[in-house]
C-alpha cells in the first residue's frame, strides 16, 4: 500500500458536532448537531500545536495565516436522518441514531470505504472529561485498484478547556476542546468479491492494534465555542506507523471564522442569541436615539465610580421587561431584571461589574416585542 493510500485512509470524516457551551461545558444535539443546508468556509493554516489537556488552557492562534480555503457543506441524503458532509471532493455518509452521530462510510474519486460496523463520531451530550470509543470495521478500495479490510478504534474525548485567541486577535472564553484519536489495521483482499471475515470482538481489535507493526493513525483536535454550532478551529495529524515508529506525518490546521457561522448559515434559532444581540448592537445608536423620549419604555444607564452598572427605566403601563448582560462574544453574564415592571413610574436594576473579568459588555433590553442593545464600558 502506498503512503498516499494510508494517508487517504487516515483522513476519515471528522467529528461534525460544533459548539454552544452551557454551564456544564458540553456539546449537545440541539446546539451542535450538523444540519441540512449548512455551508461554510474553512481556511487552511500552518499546523498549530494543540497543547496540553485539562482546564485553564490558553491557545494563541492569533498568528495563524490562511493559506487557502475550501468549503464544507451538509446535505440531506436518502431522507430521514442521513446526511452527506461534502469536503475536498470527499463525501462522508453520516446519520443520526438516537443521540449518536455515526459514520457508515465515505468516498472520493480514488477511495471508497464501507463500514460494516460504523464509526461513532459523536454522542450527545458530550461534556468535559467524557470520552467515547467505537470500533469501526469494513472494506476499503484505494486508488481504484487496492482492496483492503479495515479494523480499528476511534476514541473521542473532551479533554481540555480554556481561552482561545483567534486569527485576528479576538479571544473566546470557556472553549471546549475535543480530541479524536483513530488507529486502523489493514489487511489486503484479493478483490471486491473476496469473502469478508466475521466482525471481530473488541478484544481482538485491541490485540491487533497493540501487536501490529503497520497501522494508520489520525489525531484531530477541535475547539468549540459557546453560541457557535461548528468548531472554530481544528488541528489534524495523519501518519503511518511502521517498523521504527511513526513516519510520513501530515500536519495541517483549519480556521472556521465564527462570524461566517453567525451570518452566512441559515437561521439557527438554537444559537441565534448572540446573533440577535450583535445585530441589535450594530443598529443600536440610531434606534436608541429615536426611542428615548417616545411613548413606551424609556431608560438611562450609567456605570458609577464603583463600577456598578445602574439602569433606571420607566414605562406608562405595566409590562414584562427583561434586561440581560452579555460579553462581546454574546455569552450570558448576568440577568439584571426579568419580571413585570410594576406599573407607572421609575424602576431600577443594577449589576456589579467589578466582579467581572471583561471590560466591554452588551446590555440587551427587551420590553414586549421590542429589543434594544446598549454597549457598556467598565471603568478602568
Amino acid at each position: 500500500m502506498t503512503i498516499r493510500s494510508y494517508l487517504l485512509l487516515a483522513a476519515v470524516g471528522l467529528c461534525l458536532g460544533t459548539g454552544r457551551l452551557s454551564a456544564q461545558q458540553g456539546i449537545d444535539m440541539e446546539h451542535n448537531a450538523p444540519r441540512d443546508g449548512d455551508r461554510m468556509e474553512k481556511r487552511q493554516t500552518r499546523f498549530q500545536d494543540p497543547g496540553g489537556t485539562g482546564t485553564g488552557q490558553f491557545w494563541d492562534f492569533s498568528q495563524a495565516e490562511s493559506e487557502k480555503t475550501c468549503e464544507v457543506e451538509y446535505i440531506r441524503h436518502d431522507g430521514g436522518d442521513s446526511l452527506l458532509a461534502i469536503e475536498n471532493r470527499t463525501l462522508h455518509y453520516c446519520f443520526l441514531s438516537g443521540d449518536s452521530l455515526l459514520l457508515p462510510g465515505y468516498e472520493n474519486p480514488v477511495t471508497l470505504v464501507d463500514y460494516r460496523r460504523p464509526e461513532l463520531l459523536m454522542s450527545y451530550p458530550l461534556t468535559y472529561g467524557e470520552s467515547l470509543v467505537s470500533y469501526p470495521e469494513g472494506r476499503g478500495v484505494f486508488g481504484n485498484c487496492l482492496f483492503a479490510y479495515l479494523r480499528g478504534r476511534s476514541r473521542v474525548c473532551a479533554d481540555a478547556q480554556g481561552d482561545l485567541v483567534l486569527p485576528g486577535g479576538d479571544t473566546l472564553r470557556n472553549v471546549l476542546r475535543v480530541h479524536t484519536h483513530k488507529a486502523y489495521v489493514l489487511r489486503p483482499l484479493r478483490g471486491v468479491q473476496d469473502t469478508l471475515p466475521p466482525l471481530a470482538p473488541v478484544e481482538e481489535v485491541e490485540r491487533l492494534l497493540s501487536a501490529d507493526t503497520s497501522r494508520v493513525e489520525s489525531d484531530v483536535w477541535q475547539w468549540y465555542a459557546e453560541g457557535v454550532r461548528y468548531p472554530v478551529f481544528e488541528s489534524v495529524c495523519n501518519r503511518r506507523v511502521g517498523r521504527g515508529g511513526p513516519a510520513d506525518a501530515s500536519l495541517v490546521s483549519y480556521y472556521y471564522p465564527p462570524a461566517d457561522q453567525y451570518y452566512d448559515l441559515p437561521a439557527d434559532p438554537q444559537n441565534q442569541l448572540r446573533e440577535a444581540v450583535e445585530a441589535d448592537a450594530r443598529q443600536a445608536p440610531d434606534r436608541m436615539a429615536a426611542r428615548r423620549g417616545e411613548d413606551g419604555l424609556r431608560y438611562e444607564c450609567r456605570v458609577d465610580d464603583d463600577n456598578v452598572l445602574r439602569v433606571s427605566f420607566s414605562l406608562p403601563d405595566a409590562a414584562q421587561v427583561r434586561m440581560t448582560l452579555y460579553d462581546m462574544q454574546g455569552r450570558f453574564v448576568a440577568s439584571l431584571y426579568d419580571c413585570p415592571a410594576g406599573g407607572e413610574g421609575w424602576h431600577s436594576a443594577e449589576c456589579a461589574l467589578s466582579r467581572l473579568s471583561g471590560s466591554d459588555y452588551l446590555l440587551h433590553v427587551v420590553c414586549g416585542g421590542e429589543s434594544r442593545v446598549e454597549k457598556i464600558l467598565k471603568r478602568k
